[in-house]
């Protein structure tokens, strides 16, 4: 299993200790930008980051992944590169705990891109760049200027058009970063529907819950749970319960139950 780091978040999970499941979660901005973030993903990143800390893919996609893996490039055409399709980066940041980070650490052949020197240093000329031209490989000529291309380029993630049609920044200053606002709690849902907390959607979701089974637990997410998590996503609709509590062994009796 791979280290992919530290970085973890904080989730508040509402525990039924009778039925053992997860009624919902409260959540800030970084879990619920890790949610969203999942629907950007291509398949086969996804398979990428689940075989990366040994979790097998639901269905058949796992062997269809394999395949292309161990395909001879003879068989494919020249202009294709198998990351292209296997490890491909999804369109949106995930905030701060990014499965991307995964698919950068365990893909060692993710290609780098390059441009020439003179376009990092001239800019922009009348409202074109230099020159359009890139490489995955740092010791050719560019043909318009003939430096090295060796100059590496920077992905930058889609940006989103506002009400006013101007396009969003990601302004750390101003922690506009990832999908939501960091504006108020989510509630998240046991099948992942995601919504702002409010005093109704709590009640509902008490209804026929005796009082004495439920728990208060927090617990921490990290990157092999934010696994777990979006595999429970694909074939499961009690995808908390099954991340949190099957899948984690997790021990629900405590002494934080809640009482009103």
């Amino acid at each position: 299993m791979a280290n992919f780091g530290q970085s973890v978040i904080k989730l508040k999970l509402l525990i039924d200790t009778r039925r053992r499941r997860v009624l919902y979660g409260e959540a800030g901005k970084d879990f619920t930008d890790l949610l969203f973030s999942l629907l950007s993903m291509p398949v086969g990143t996804i398979t990428t980051l689940l075989a990366s800390d040994g979790i097998d893919m639901v269905g058949s996609i796992g062997n269809l992944y394999q395949s292309l893996e161990k395909l001879s490039p003879s068989y494919l055409q020249s202009n294709l590169n198998k990351d292209t399709l296997l490890r491909s980066m999804p369109s949106l940041p995930g905030g701060l705990l990014s499965l991307t980070n995964v698919v950068n650490t365990s893909s060692k052949n993710l290609k780098q891109l390059y441009s020439c020197g003179l376009a990092m240093m001239q800019g922009v000329v009348r409202g074109q760049c230099v020159n359009k031209f890139v490489s995955d490989d740092p010791t050719v000529i560019c043909p318009r200027c003939k430096q090295y291309m060796e100059q590496p380029l920077r992905y930058v993630y889609r940006q989103a058009r506002t009400e006013t049609g101007s396009l969003s920044s990601c302004d750390a200053a101003e922690q506009e970063c990832g999908i939501v606002k960091d504006v108020v709690t989510y509630m998240i849902m046991d099948d992942l529907q995601v919504k702002p907390i409010s005093t109704n959607a709590v009640l509902n979701s008490l209804r026929n819950v005796e009082e004495h089974a439920l728990l208060e637990k927090t617990v921490s997410v990290g990157i092999h749970e934010g696994l777990r998590l979006l595999k429970a996503s694909l074939h499961t609709k009690t995808a908390l319960t099954q991340c949190f509590i099957v899948d984690a062994k997790a021990s629900i009796m405590g002494n934080n139950v809640i009482t009103f």
